[in-house]
């Protein structure tokens, strides 16, 4: 795009209580390793070694540690010029 758009790298962690998050996650990183995304799933042991006091019983989560985020002001008018120009249009 050409433009600043207010990224940062922040990681990104949480948790699940339910198995068939935990499939969908599992199914998730299969397609995510493709573009080189570094996550991994996080087993309910290693939730509970880093949150010893945790009241509550996580099954699993997950970590990504190159995840991110970008400035909402700046993004969007970026992500809308870029799809002018490539003469692409919403239908939303």
């Amino acid at each position: 795009l050409g433009r600043d758009l207010g990224f940062q790298r922040c990681g990104l962690v949480f948790f699940f209580f339910y198995p068939t998050v935990v499939a969908q996650w599992e199914a998730w990183q299969t397609h995510a390793r493709e573009f080189g995304v570094n996550s991994r799933l996080l087993s309910r042991a290693e939730i509970a070694a880093h949150i010893p006091e945790a009241r509550r019983q996580w099954i699993g989560g997950v970590h990504s540690v190159g995840d991110g985020k970008a400035e909402p002001e700046l993004a969007a008018p970026a992500l809308a010029a870029g799809a002018w120009r490539s003469r692409s249009r919403s239908t939303v």
